[in-house]
């Protein structure tokens, strides 16, 4: 499997994922940060910017990425087949910069905001892993979330 990048968004009092549209598959409707495969010899950032570029329709998240440049963390999952790097990107967006976000219908059922009160909180995250991707809950292990 590629290497990906991935953006986890903050923004003010929650976390903005993808409601992840893939008819037929078990990951249908489910919860991912947004972001995707890398092509080969793309840079993380270059790869999360063409990915998001294709998954907000808007393009402000791409913009601010290109604009902020923001730095990634590295980290390796725990799923049989994916031994490569994965790259997350964190960042915080302003609320109202966040609400002008669109979710490209093509990719996602639509983009929904998880209380970081929620998010930020191991025992509470328990209940919410159902509600993400395999790759995603993977994914925040490997950040040390409890999940």
């Amino acid at each position: 499997m590629k290497p990906v990048s991935k953006v986890l968004i903050r923004t003010g009092e929650h976390y903005l994922f993808s409601r992840k549209r893939a008819p037929g598959r078990k990951k249908d409707r489910h919860l991912e940060m947004l972001g995707g495969k890398l092509e080969k010899n793309e840079d993380p950032l270059d790869a999360l910017i063409r990915e998001t570029r294709e998954e907000e329709a808007s393009g402000l998240l791409a913009d601010f990425l290109e604009r902020e440049r923001p730095g990634y963390e590295e980290v390796r999952v725990d799923l049989n087949v994916m031994d490569e790097p994965q790259y997350i990107f964190r960042i915080e967006m302003d609320p109202a910069l966040a609400d002008q976000l669109k979710a490209d219908p093509e990719e996602s059922h639509g983009l929904e905001k998880v209380k970081a009160a929620l998010f930020d909180s191991d025992y509470e995250m328990k209940y919410l892993r159902d509600q993400f991707t395999r790759k995603t809950v993977a994914i925040l292990r490997a950040m040390g979330r409890v999940i």
